[in-house]
């Protein structure tokens, strides 16, 4: 949520209440369904980099756009996908910083409680409905990117071959029950995370970039993209080195 506050600002907060609420439904639902499957499954890293990854490129397609539009983030476009967009909002501001390092955040502020109460089928249609009744709303705008049928067939491929990937990876699922233990770097990324977007949003307020149909604050946008993909990028590097599992 907060990444969302570091790019639309205090100024989209107190102008735009009731749409900041809808964020936060759309934030809540996903991250209870992800803990839903965390808990039943143990989740690894890259578990929930993968489902991250394929419900925040849906988001990207269907909410906001971003993932068709033509003229954001150089224009450059594969089947008319924003491959730019694709790789800085799926791949590392969902896949990375907006799961697994804000999942670190949680569990460092509030270690996980392996036994608490799984979420019901009724939870998850709550959810599952919320999601599909943001993207019935946000197709009809008039000014959200909408693509051409190569785009929607790259994303459905996309998305089979996410989801193929993450069912396989969850035939040998984990027994124990991970414990968790601070990691110095992940405790600079997760923090450091949090107050580069507070400090963003409320200090760097212009409202000067109009990406699709959203005002935003165009010089914390540019260092919310910086920090993102640096924390993406040491992220991946930490793991591929240290080849542990980092518990989130």
């Amino acid at each position: 949520m907060l990444f969302e506050y570091s790019g639309r600002g205090i100024n989209g907060l107190t102008q735009q209440p009731i749409f900041f609420m809808f964020i936060f439904g759309i934030y809540f639902s996903f991250f209870a369904m992800l803990e839903d499957l965390m808990v039943r499954h143990k989740l690894t890293n890259f578990q929930v980099f993968l489902i991250a990854v394929s419900w925040g490129t849906l988001v990207e397609a269907f909410v906001t756009g971003n993932l068709y539009d033509p003229d954001a983030s150089f224009g450059i476009t594969l089947v008319g996908v924003n491959i730019v967009n694709f790789i800085i909002i799926s791949v590392f501001a969902w896949g990375i910083v907006q799961s697994n390092i804000t999942l670190y955040l949680a569990n460092r502020l509030q270690p996980r409680d392996w036994d608490h109460p799984k979420m019901g089928t009724l939870g998850w249609i709550v959810c599952i409905l919320y999601q599909i009744g943001i993207v019935l709303v946000a197709m009809q705008s008039p000014v959200t990117p909408k693509s051409q049928l190569a785009g929607y067939i790259a994303l459905l491929i996309f998305e089979a071959a996410m989801l193929t990937i993450l069912v396989y990876s969850l035939k040998n699922p984990r027994e124990d029950k991970p414990k968790f233990s601070p990691v110095p770097l992940m405790d600079f990324l997760a923090f450091g995370s949090v107050v580069i977007f507070l400090i963003l949003g409320t200090f760097f307020v212009d409202w000067k970039a109009v990406v699709t149909q959203h005002s935003l604050n165009r010089t914390a946008i540019v260092l919310e993209v910086i920090w993102t993909i640096i924390a993406g990028v040491t992220f991946i590097i930490y793991r591929m080195v240290s080849r542990k599992e980092i518990a989130v």
